[in-house]
């Protein structure tokens, strides 16, 4: 009997060993799946140019007329960009190709119809966003107005009347004032943050409530939004 024992032992080791491997890894798997609690990932809320064909927008630094000297035109722009660029069907020409083409082209901003035509035609997009800071507060609740007009190359079909395009001016504008402490705004801004925080973060959707940069996004998104509905045909009755 003794030497039985002996003879089983090292199996018998290895068989604890194995069990016990098994056990620790049914664990860490549990403990893991245990603490991704995190809420499921999420489509944001996107945007959807009214054209049947892809489009190439620029967008020009907004002009100031919010009576803020920190309000930066050219900042704003190019969170204007970023919009554009997330818009299914839409993409965008960096700012600072547009800034470069403005200084060859002689243009130190867009102030008529004949200069958004000139700029257009020199980047070679099919549209040229116009834009203006109205108002400007970043302190908690943040505060921003915009207005922003498209300049439309000719040829292309405005879709929501089926007319050729007038290359003389503005193809549409839009514009809005959010504040923060408006519950109106607030909602559309929850609807814009949803699927656009980092899960978990310190802030969650408030991110968007103390940091300018973010909020100004979402105002862009909403300008932008207003004059693509603006564009789009009208709904089959």
């Amino acid at each position: 009997m003794p030497h039985s024992t002996r003879a089983w032992t090292p199996v018998r080791r290895l068989f604890v060993g194995l069990a016990g491997f098994a056990v620790m890894a049914v664990a860490n798997a549990s403990f893991v799946a245990g603490c991704d609690s995190r809420p499921p990932l999420r489509e944001p809320l996107m945007l959807r140019t009214p054209f049947p064909q892809p489009q190439l927008w620029a967008v020009v630094p907004f002009f100031n007329e919010s009576g803020v000297s920190t309000a930066d035109g050219t900042r704003v722009a190019d969170q204007f960009v970023k919009v554009v660029e997330e818009t299914d069907g839409l993409s965008c020409v960096a700012l600072n190709r547009t800034l470069a083409t403005m200084q060859v082209s002689g243009l130190r901003a867009v102030l008529t119809n004949a200069d958004a035509r000139k700029l257009r035609e020199a980047l070679g997009v099919d549209a040229l966003v116009v834009g203006t800071i109205t108002s400007w507060d970043p302190y908690p609740p943040p505060k921003i107005g915009l207005a922003a007009q498209i300049y439309l190359r000719e040829g292309l079909v405005n879709p929501a009347t089926g007319i050729l395009i007038d290359p003389a001016g503005p193809a549409t504008a839009a514009s809005g004032s959010f504040d923060a402490s408006n519950h109106a705004v607030l909602a559309a801004l929850r609807k814009y943050s949803a699927a656009r925080h980092q899960p978990g973060g310190p802030y969650g959707e408030d991110i968007y409530l103390v940091d300018m940069g973010r909020f100004t996004e979402f105002a862009c998104h909403e300008v932008l939004g207003r004059m693509l509905s603006q564009l789009a045909p009208p709904a089959p009755r």
